[in-house]
């Protein structure tokens, strides 16, 4: 585990906690996709350290959220987004995020399959694939479906901490540690 994943937790598992309490859930998981947009910019992310462009920060952020979902910042929002800000932790926002949606899918027994592809996968492929997931796992999935073009062919799949790995370069890399291993 990560050290900004340590980091993370705490703050994820907060704003989950009262999202449930406030019933915002779905509110939040927007606000955090727009915030982890926002902080991953490479312009933005290159300032984070900087003190004046920290001042500046959530004129521009309420600005970019407007223009994302037509409204401002709720009280809530801006009191975390202070908190991360005085504790210097505004980076770490993305790894926020996908912890929440963690916890979200833990609470609603939903499997997040993260699924890498060589080439990209049309709707049927895709609703084929997620089923065949959702029998093996016996509950709903939610698919995160990437391009990776270095898989050469096939499907790299990663859920609930495991991996399965069908694409051509997983297979390559198979075979040359076996051969490596019979020289030895």
């Amino acid at each position: 585990m990560s050290q900004t994943e340590t980091i993370a937790r705490p703050y994820a598992k907060a704003v989950f906690e009262q999202a449930v309490e406030t019933e915002s859930v779905a509110n939040w998981i927007d606000f955090l996709e727009i915030a982890s947009t926002f902080v991953s910019n490479e312009a933005v992310k290159e300032h984070l350290a900087s003190a004046s462009f920290m001042e500046n920060f959530l004129v521009w952020f309420e600005q970019f959220l407007v223009e994302s979902r037509g409204e401002a910042l709720s009280e809530q929002e801006r009191n975390f987004l202070n908190v991360l800000n005085q504790q210097g932790r505004m980076a770490i926002v993305p790894e926020i995020a996908t912890q929440f949606k963690q916890l979200y899918y833990s609470a609603q027994n939903v499997c997040k399959a993260t699924v890498y592809t060589a080439l990209a996968l049309d709707e049927k492929q895709k609703k084929e694939l997620q089923a065949t997931i959702e029998r093996n796992v016996h509950r709903e999935v939610v698919l995160d479906v990437r391009e990776e073009p270095a898989l050469i062919a096939g499907v790299r799949i990663e859920y609930d901490g495991m991996v399965i790995d069908q694409s051509a370069r997983g297979r390559l890399e198979r075979f040359a540690r076996m051969l490596d291993e019979s020289r030895n």
